[in-house]
């Protein structure tokens, strides 16, 4: 009797704590800005929902298994500028990457290698570039995260090998 209420109690402990689901990147759990607040407060509220750099690695993690981390940056610039930061040299060997971002607002993000865009997304607050697999650039190469369409933008990238 005690075996069968002891698993009994095993199974309802199980059941209860299902698997932990981390929100998807993109949502925020900050609550909607009052219906009564001024545009500038909501304006503020907006800006401050973006995720931080810490939430875009958590996420973006389980992508780049096997990868090292090599830049966690938030760059900025005029709106409408184009802002660009360098995030892998292959000096000996080829490198792979991938880079996480979010913005305020939807950018066109790409990953180049100086004369050519490698992979692209637009129209897009937050997302992975190199999500179906890594950007890669042989040796003697670099490679370039650029984002257009947003004054400021965060992001975190990574390498392998």
């Amino acid at each position: 009797m005690r075996r069968a209420a002891f698993g009994a109690a095993v199974m309802a402990a199980f059941a209860a704590c299902g698997p932990a689901i981390a929100p998807s990147i993109g949502t925020s759990q900050r609550a909607p800005a009052d219906a009564g607040a001024d545009a500038a407060d909501a304006a503020v509220d907006a800006a401050e929902a973006w995720p931080s750099l810490a939430s875009i690695a958590t996420r973006a993690a389980p992508s780049a298994r096997g990868m090292r981390e090599v830049a966690r940056a938030e760059i900025a610039g005029d709106g409408g500028a184009k802002l660009s930061a360098e995030i892998a040299r292959a000096e000996g060997r080829d490198v792979c990457v991938r880079v996480a971002y979010a913005a305020p607002a939807p950018v066109v993000a790409r990953i180049e290698d100086g004369a050519n865009v490698l992979t692209e997304r637009a129209g897009e607050s937050e997302g992975l570039l190199g999500a179906r697999g890594p950007v890669c650039v042989t040796r003697g190469g670099a490679l370039r995260v650029t984002f257009e369409g947003a004054a400021k933008i965060r992001f975190v990238a990574w390498v392998a090998p």
